[in-house]
């Protein structure tokens, strides 16, 4: 005695975001960085191909790269993205067809960067769609039976993929999945240095003589860094800042004049308060440098 069993293949949607774990690091003000991505398209059905592409900021991180947040694919595999698809993120993916896709944004200047460790964070999303374009909409499971089961004679389409990290994401399975990727702030590349000088009157650091200090910060990142602040902090210190002595030398500032600042918030570049000296506003170019200077006397 024999008996046959038959059953229609169902459709699975099963698609796989996937940083490369390798962290972009970013320079104030610097333009065009790239997290990398893999889009895999792991269905078993040549009516499941097409995927729309989106971002999601990850809410709890410390900064924001510069909008606009971008969707780019490097089609040639040289690593390089060529393609600018965030105006159309809808792309056709072969089954087990793989993609490079990069989210691509400028840095925010160093006021908005923030510190060295910083860090940015973004989801790339891919949904299941049925078309290539936002008309078509999301692609929708399918279930001829209208039964919410397994029927052995019908083709049935549905979800397999695994749960992502962006909030967008319902229970899964549902036809979307993500994973979020990295920029991080690097000071690496502006170099600071503080020299003090000799007292003005005896030559050494004697109690009551004054001593100027400068301040040098140099770029070497290959970006132009904008919005520079340094500050100095003096509370610590056995000293007392002189009125009046802040002094900059800057490419961007007075045509690269060394000019005396104000103490007083708000006149100019210059200030004094809480113990602290503050000079803002500094533009350095790759190779340029900028001095700030003041004067204390030795307590």
């Amino acid at each position: 005695m024999t008996d046959t069993e038959t059953f229609e293949v169902d459709e699975k949607i099963d698609v796989v975001v996937d940083w490369d774990d390798v962290v972009t690091y970013v320079a104030p003000s610097g333009t065009d960085y790239g997290s990398h991505f893999t889009v895999t398209n792991q269905s078993n059905s040549a009516g499941a191909t097409w995927f729309q592409l989106t971002t999601e900021t990850v809410a709890s991180d410390d900064f924001n790269m510069a909008t606009p947040i971008e969707i780019w694919e490097d089609t040639t595999g040289n690593g390089t993205p060529d393609t600018n698809l965030t105006s159309s993120p809808y792309i056709q993916i072969a089954v087990d067809e793989v993609r490079d896709i990069y989210i691509v944004a400028d840095a925010p200047d160093n006021t908005a960067l923030g510190t060295v460790g910083d860090q940015a964070q973004y989801h790339l999303i891919a949904t299941a769609w049925a078309g290539d374009s936002s008309g078509a909409g999301a692609l929708a499971e399918d279930d001829p039976g209208a039964n919410g089961s397994n029927d052995n004679d019908e083709v049935e389409r549905i979800w397999v993929d695994a749960q992502g990290t962006a909030s967008v994401e319902g229970t899964d399975p549902d036809g979307i999945h993500s994973d979020v990727g990295t920029f991080e702030g690097d000071w690496g590349s502006l170099t600071v240095e503080k020299v003090a000088g000799d007292g003005a009157a005896s030559g050494y650091h004697i109690p009551g003589d004054e001593v100027t200090y400068t301040i040098s910060v140099s770029n070497s990142s290959g970006e132009t860094a904008t919005g520079i602040t340094v500050t100095d902090d003096l509370s610590t210190l056995p000293v007392t800042y002189k009125a009046g002595s802040i002094y900059v030398t800057a490419p961007n500032l007075y045509s690269g004049s060394r000019t005396n600042l104000s103490d007083t918030t708000g006149n100019d570049e210059g200030q004094f308060a809480s113990d602290t000296v503050t000079v803002t506003d500094i533009d350095l170019n790759d190779g340029q440098s900028a001095t700030v200077e003041f004067t204390v006397t030795i307590d």
